[in-house]
């Protein structure tokens, strides 16, 4: 989801990885000959994403601030009170889950990173932050349904992320938290589908 993904992307989707956007880093060594093409270069099928409990939480972190400001912006430039509302909703519960981040964090001794250092997980974030800035010039009812549509779409990815990043982390505590964020992510989704 653009703007939600604004929303944890980090999803933990943010959080965890944010994988539909595969960063061409064509300085990363590949772990054997034959994960190589033609060009020598490791496609990007076969690149691997970071999805370490640091990079998995810091991604979510980030996902949630950047909700937690689309949920401001829905609040101040929605037109309907359907849009308003969402956008509390979406404030609101991204600083839960964004409470638990960081207390799963402190617990491990894990520093947040404001910017995730992992490519694709700072190409989705930057995608994010994009398509704020170009919500933020929109208005009225053209507003609240980019708004709207953006949610739906980031959202998705979201929970595609973390369901990939679950799948690929081996940290116990990170895979019980994103079970935890999942329904919440799922409901917003439903949501902003809606209302589109």
């Amino acid at each position: 989801m653009k703007i939600h993904s604004l929303t944890f992307a980090a999803a933990l989707a943010a959080a965890v990885a944010c994988p539909a956007f595969a960063a061409d880093d064509s300085s990363q060594q590949p772990t054997t000959g034959s994960s190589m093409d033609e060009s020598g270069k490791q496609p990007a099928s076969a690149k691997s994403t970071d999805n370490s409990p640091q990079a998995v939480l810091s991604a979510i972190h980030t996902d949630n601030q950047l909700e937690i400001q689309a949920g401001q912006l829905a609040q101040q430039k929605g037109s309907s009170d359907a849009v308003k509302k969402f956008g509390q909703t979406l404030y609101d519960d991204h600083n839960s889950a964004d409470q638990k981040v960081q207390a799963l964090a402190k617990k491990k001794g894990i520093e947040l990173s404001k910017e995730p250092a992992d490519p694709e997980k700072a190409r989705h974030a930057a995608e994010e932050k994009k398509e704020m800035t170009r919500l933020q010039a929109l208005s009225g009812t053209e507003f609240d349904k980019a708004f709207m549509a953006s949610m739906a779409q980031g959202h998705q990815k979201t929970i595609d992320n973390l369901e990939k990043a679950k799948a690929s982390t081996s940290d116990k505590d990170v895979q019980q938290l994103i079970d935890e964020l999942m329904p919440t992510l799922h409901k917003h989704q439903s949501t902003a589908t809606k209302g589109t």
